[in-house]
Order: C-alpha cells, then sequence, then structure tokens
C-alpha cells in the first residue's frame, strides 16, 4: 500500500505519558525484540536482525528505528526505512497487552510525519488484514505487488 504524504496532515494526539524513543543502544534493541516475540508468528522473523539493523543503522542512517513508550514502557515498535525514493514502513507491533488502544495507529502517524520531515512524498508499506483497515483510514491505498519468501533449513 502507499500514501501520499503532500496530502497526509494528521498529527499525534497529545498525551504527556506517550513518548516516542528512538533505538540508541542495545538496550533498546532488546525491548524491540521483546515486543516482537510477544506480537509476531516468530516461524519467519529473525529476531537477531534486529541487532543487525541497529549496528548497521549506527554507521549508516538507513532506517528511523523507533519505540512507542507508555509511562516508560515499550508498547509498539516500527522501522522506517529510507530508499532512494519511498520510505518503508516495516515490523508493526504492539505488545499484546496494550493492544487496541490507538498506540499502532500512533506509531503510524509518528512515522508518516518522519518521512515527511525526510522530504519523502510517498510512504509504502505490505499490509495484512489485521491492519487494512487502519491503513484505508488514514489514506493509505492498495497497489498491485508480488512477492515471493524463501526460507532455508539447514540440516546437521
Amino acid at each position: 500500500m502507499l500514501i501520499d504524504l503532500t496530502t497526509f496532515k494528521i498529527a499525534n494526539r497529545p498525551n504527556d505519558n506517550e513518548q516516542f524513543q528512538e533505538i540508541t543502544t542495545e538496550t533498546n534493541v532488546l525491548n524491540v525484540v521483546e515486543i516482537i516475540k510477544k506480537a509476531f508468528d516468530l516461524s519467519l522473523i529473525d529476531l537477531a536482525k534486529y541487532q543487525l539493523i541497529w549496528e548497521l543503522n549506527e554507521e549508516q542512517k538507513i532506517i528511523y528505528f523507533t519505540t512507542l513508550m507508555k509511562n516508560q514502557v515499550p508498547v509498539s515498535t516500527r522501522n522506517l526505512y529510507f530508499e532512494s525514493e519511498l520510505a518503508i514502513i516495516d515490523d508493526i507491533a504492539t505488545h499484546p497487552e496494550h493492544q487496541k488502544q490507538g498506540y499502532a495507529k500512533e506509531m503510524l502517524i509518528h512515522l508518516l510525519n518522519q518521512a515527511k520531515k525526510a522530504n519523502y512524498h510517498y510512504a509504502g508499506l505490505v499490509a495484512t488484514p489485521d491492519g487494512l483497515h487502519l491503513y484505508k483510514k488514514l489514506g493509505f491505498e492498495s497497489q498491485q505487488l508480488y512477492f515471493n519468501v524463501y526460507t532455508m533449513h539447514y540440516s546437521k
């Protein structure tokens, strides 16, 4: 799905108990991994990638890697990758104890505004059925997209 950021004008709700925390330490990475572990089926996710993404990002700013904190507790996480002409939103996850409270929406609004600040005209994501309603509500439009997923199984 794609959204035209030149027409996106939604701001985050004001809330003193919620802060967006950019992932800048290994401890922050562990917070991300904990949210991902609880929010997703892990059969296709390599949790080690988050440490590697953070390390690579320390050298080359390729991603805006952030967590939404409520009262200093990590509740939601997402990644915003900076491609040449498109900002890509990935790994949208909210801890199960905090789902259905608007945190995914707040995180998505925050990332879209970050992409606008970085002068992107479009942002994209691959939608799952769970998020489709929210994405359309915020202005994302469906696109024709085809991709393959490969898994590797190693034997000893």
